[in-house]
């Protein structure tokens, strides 16, 4: 039994898998398998990937062994379930022609290099528009608003 990393480099303790399926059409519920399973020992870990699937890990290998020849076929919320030995957790690798997934970043001056690619396209055969920079000027063009009194 060795150790496996998280996603943060943690170091921690995979415990000894059983694979819980049901028979029922509820889905099995995280806290209902805890109190059916956790009178058999330390669980390091409950999954419940699909609604009739679940996996229970045990920290100890004998406590594990008793809870799957107590618990298979017996019912947990009212369900009939399987308990089997489940093997250790897949580990993903991608497949050599899987695509890696990219990120895009782009800068300001990359959108200003478009922008101006894109609107001399679009302003061809108009003559170009003058604009200020001055906002004063811009500002005394406006009527002033006055206040209602």
């Amino acid at each position: 039994m060795s150790g496996a990393r998280a996603a943060g480099s943690y170091l921690y303790n995979e415990g000894y898998r059983l694979c819980v399926m049901s028979s029922g059409g509820k889905p099995l519920r995280k806290t209902s398998l805890q109190s059916a399973f956790g009178d058999f020992g330390h669980i390091v870990q409950i999954e419940t990937p699909k609604s009739n699937l679940a996996f229970v890990a045990f920290d100890d290998a004998a406590d594990a062994k008793d809870a799957m020849r107590s618990m298979d076929g017996k019912n947990i919320d009212g369900q009939a379930v399987s308990v089997t030995k489940a093997g250790p957790k897949p580990v993903y690798r991608p497949e050599v022609n899987e695509a890696k997934p990219q990120v895009l970043m782009t800068t300001q001056t990359e959108r200003e290099e478009v922008a101006r690619r894109t609107s001399n396209w679009e302003d061809k055969g108009r003559p170009p528009r003058e604009r200020s920079r001055d906002r004063e000027r811009s500002r005394r063009s406006t009527p002033a608003r006055r206040s209602p009194a």
